[in-house]
């Protein structure tokens, strides 16, 4: 038996308006519209960045890992298996 496996993920990257733009802090959740549900997890691409939990679920949005000045980040979210709203939100 085979089982296939889709990965639907789209690649987050967060920078400030211009080069010399920088933040030390960010918070990034998957929502959708409507009911402000959790959707999706996340992944990290480097050590500035960390993965939390929220409502008890692992991997469901991204926080700073340090205090110190950042220029971008970039992370990786993937989509649920299956998703009911056409729309989602990520803040």
């Amino acid at each position: 038996m085979i089982h296939f496996v889709v990965l639907f993920y789209i690649i987050v990257h967060v920078r400030g308006l211009t080069n010399s733009d920088s933040f030390k802090g960010i918070l990034l959740i998957a929502k959708s519209p409507n009911n402000q549900q959790i959707i999706g997890t996340w992944s990290t691409t480097n050590s500035m960045i960390k993965t939390i939990s929220c409502n008890n679920k692992e991997n469901t949005a991204i926080t700073h890992s340090s205090a110190d000045e950042k220029l971008g980040i970039e992370a990786l979210w993937y989509a649920p298996s299956t998703i009911l709203q056409e729309k989602v939100i990520i803040k």
